[in-house]
């Protein structure tokens, strides 16, 4: 995606709009059939559940479905660590 690093104040909505608002990002994301997310374990909440809005906002002409109808799968140890985050 490309996404970069999220400020500890991101949210569902700041993350879509990353997202939404790079054309660059929206015109991989129509060639996208399957997405593999690596690593998930290390993902915050936020960064999946913008994803999902985000690419439903960008694919939305043609899907409504979960991240925008594209597969997704999902990769990781989920007895490993959480997410890494600055300490505040």
């Amino acid at each position: 995606f490309g996404l970069g690093r999220l400020d500890d104040h991101a949210t569902p909505k700041s993350v879509a709009d990353t997202i939404a608002s790079s054309p660059a990002v929206v015109s991989r994301l129509h060639q996208l059939r399957l997405l593999v997310v690596e690593e998930v374990s290390m993902l915050a909440q936020v960064v999946l559940m913008g994803m999902d809005a985000g690419m439903q906002r960008a694919l939305g002409c043609r899907y409504v479905a979960a991240f925008g109808g594209v597969q997704v799968v999902l990769v990781g140890d989920p007895c490993q660590l959480g997410p890494v985050a600055a300490e505040g």
